[in-house]
């Protein structure tokens, strides 16, 4: 689902008509969009990997690295080690790391953006955007309902999405750290 989409389903359940929108509306409901995607990548890590070249005995890591899965050819100690967001090396073969690292999520701004979301969770960020405009309407018996709802869809075991095929897995430590 597009940004746009998600959009005007959160519309469609709060059953709200043009007519009826506030000046800025759509701003409010786009921003708790991102905020439930926030919250969702948060849970349910994505698993981004790139191929990155050592130039000049330095890998730059990707700026949206939160942490890292996976990086081959490990590194050695003895010819690699970390510098704030690179990686300082003295292989001089022309190597190239393959890294697998938690990815932050970019914000959706277009309304062609798609969140990279497990399918089965992209129904939450229609919910959540309904939980905080209830909220700012003071209709906390309402917005508490869509709250308990979006909360159950988040509970569970921590998750680890790849390519779109999920998978639970424990990671422990960061080789980012």
């Amino acid at each position: 689902m597009t940004l746009l989409q998600i959009y005007t389903e959160v519309l469609n359940k709060l059953r709200m008509e043009s007519a009826d929108m506030e000046a800025n509306i759509e701003a409010q409901i786009k921003h708790a969009i991102n905020e439930a995607y926030k919250i969702i990548a948060g849970k349910y890590k994505q698993i981004t990997i790139d191929y990155v070249p050592s130039i000049q005995n330095v890998v730059e890591l990707p700026k949206n690295a939160i942490g890292a899965v996976d990086i081959d050819p490990p590194l050695d100690p003895k010819l690699d080690r970390k510098v704030g967001d690179n990686i300082l090396t003295k292989r001089d073969d022309g190597t190239i790391f393959t890294l697998k690292y938690y990815a932050t999520p970019e914000k959706l701004v277009n309304n062609t953006d798609e969140p990279n979301v497990p399918d089965r969770l992209v129904e939450a960020l229609i919910i959540y955007p309904c939980y905080v405009y209830f909220v700012s309407k003071k209709r906390l018996d309402i917005a508490s309902a869509y709250k308990a709802q979006f909360d159950e869809m988040m509970n569970g075991s921590e998750m680890v999405f790849e390519q779109g095929e999920e998978a639970i897995i424990n990671v422990y430590g960061s080789l980012f750290n």
